[in-house]
C-alpha cells in the first residue's frame, strides 16, 4: 500500500508541474531552463531502532473516540504511509495496518461538554521510550473542523478536507487538499503539493519540488510562502495579497492574480522565473537578472535600468503600478506572459 500511495502522490505532483512546461512551450516568452537536478529518491524504509521503536509485534488495530468541535489532534510517525480524511462526524477513527498498538491520550477536555478537545494519538505502552507509531499504513478519519499536527521521520502523507494542518517530516512527500484554514508543511527530503486550499500557507523543502494549485487567502493578512533549497516551485490559480517564493537552485513559475496593494517576491539563485498574468494587471516591477535575460508580453514603462553583465536590473510599471513585484535571479531568465 505504501508503494501505491507514493505513486499516487507523484502522479498528482507530476500533473501539476506539467503546467509550467506546457505554458513555456506554447508562448514566445521562454526563459532558459535551469540545469536539471537529480530526482528525489523515494523514501527508504530504514531500521529506526530504539529511536522510534521496533515493529516486531506488528498487527492491525482500530480505535475511535468522540470529540468536541474544533478538536486539536497530535500524531507522531516513525515510519508509515498516512492518509487523513475529514468527515462530518464529531469522532476520530484511526486504523493501523501492520503496526504497533496505539492509544488515544486526552490532553484537554471541553469545559462545556467534557468531550476531548485535544487528543494525542500515540504508541500504546511506551515500552520503547517513543510516542511515535510505526506501521505499514495509517488511515485516519477526523472531523472537518479539526486541527492536525504531525511530526514524522519516514512517511508519505495525504491530508484531505480539514480546517488546518501543520506537518513536519524528515523524509517523504506531502499532499494536502481542501484545507480551509491554513497550512504549514516541511519535508527535508521530498515534494510538497497543495490543492484547492485557503488561508496562510508556509511550505518548505530542502531537497524537493513544491507545487500549489487553486490557493487563496482566507482573511486579511494571510501570506503564501514557499521555499526550497533544491527544486522548482510552481503556483497556479493563486490569489494572495502577499507572496514570498524562494529557491536556491530551481526555476519558479507563477500563474495567478496580482492584487492592488499586494507585495510579491520571487527569488532564485540558479533558475528562471516565468509569470503568467491577466491583461488587466496594474503593477510595479523591480527585476534583477545578473547573467540572464528579460522578455515581456506587456508594454512596461521602464523608469530605471542597468545593463552590465552580472548586474542587469530594471524598474518599470504597467498600468497604475498598484501591486509591487520583485523578481530576482542570478543565473536564469525572467519572462512575463499574458494569460490566454
Amino acid at each position: 500500500m505504501k508503494k501505491h500511495l507514493y505513486r499516487y502522490i507523484l502522479t498528482a505532483f507530476a500533473g501539476t508541474m506539467l503546467f509550467a512546461a506546457a505554458a513555456d512551450a506554447q508562448r514566445t516568452v521562454r526563459p532558459t531552463p535551469a540545469p536539471p537536478k537529480p530526482p528525489v529518491s523515494p523514501p527508504k524504509i530504514t531500521a529506526l531502532g530504539s529511536v522510534f521503536g521496533s515493529r516486531s509485534a506488528a498487527e492491525d488495530s482500530e480505535l475511535s473516540i468522540a470529540v468536541a468541535p474544533k478538536t486539536n489532534i497530535k500524531l507522531c510517525i516513525g515510519e508509515a504511509s498516512l492518509k487523513v480524511n475529514g468527515w462530518a462526524r464529531s469522532e476520530i477513527r484511526v486504523f493501523v495496518r501492520g503496526g504497533v498498538k496505539f492509544q488515544f491520550r486526552v490532553l484537554e477536555r471541553d469545559k462545556t461538554s467534557d468531550l476531548p478537545s485535544w487528543v494525542w494519538v500515540s504508541r500504546a505502552g511506551n515500552a520503547s521510550g517513543s510516542e511515535c507509531i510505526s506501521a505499514d499504513e495509517i488511515e485516519m478519519d477526523v472531523p472537518i473542523d479539526s486541527v492536525l499536527t504531525i511530526d514524522g521521520r519516514v512517511t508519505d502523507v495525504v491530508i484531505d478536507s480539514i480546517t488546518r494542518t501543520e506537518v513536519k517530516i524528515v523524509e517523504g512527500n506531502i499532499l494536502m487538499r481542501n484545507i480551509s484554514g491554513g497550512i504549514k508543511a516541511t519535508t527535508y527530503q521530498g515534494n510538497l503539493l497543495v490543492e484547492n486550499s485557503r488561508g496562510a500557507v508556509s511550505l518548505e523543502s530542502t531537497t524537493g519540488h513544491i507545487a500549489a494549485v487553486g490557493v487563496e487567502s482566507g482573511q486579511a493578512g494571510d501570506v503564501f510562502r514557499a521555499k526550497t533549497a533544491s527544486g522548482a516551485i510552481t503556483i497556479r490559480e493563486a490569489a494572495y495579497r502577499q507572496m514570498e517564493i524562494n529557491s536556491i537552485s530551481g526555476s519558479l513559475a507563477y500563474d495567478g492574480k496580482l492584487t492592488p496593494g499586494g507585495m510579491y517576491s520571487f527569488k532564485t539563485s540558479n533558475g528562471s522565473i516565468l509569470m503568467t498574468l491577466p491583461e488587466d494587471i496594474s503593477a510595479r516591477f523591480n527585476a534583477s537578472y545578473g547573467f540572464g535575460s528579460f522578455q515581456t508580453a506587456f508594454p512596461i514603462t521602464i523608469t530605471q535600468k542597468t545593463d552590465v553583465p552580472g548586474s542587469r536590473t530594471f524598474v518599470g510599471t504597467f498600468g497604475k503600478g498598484e501591486a509591487s513585484v520583485t523578481l530576482q535571479t542570478v543565473r536564469g531568465s525572467i519572462g512575463l506572459a499574458k494569460k490566454e
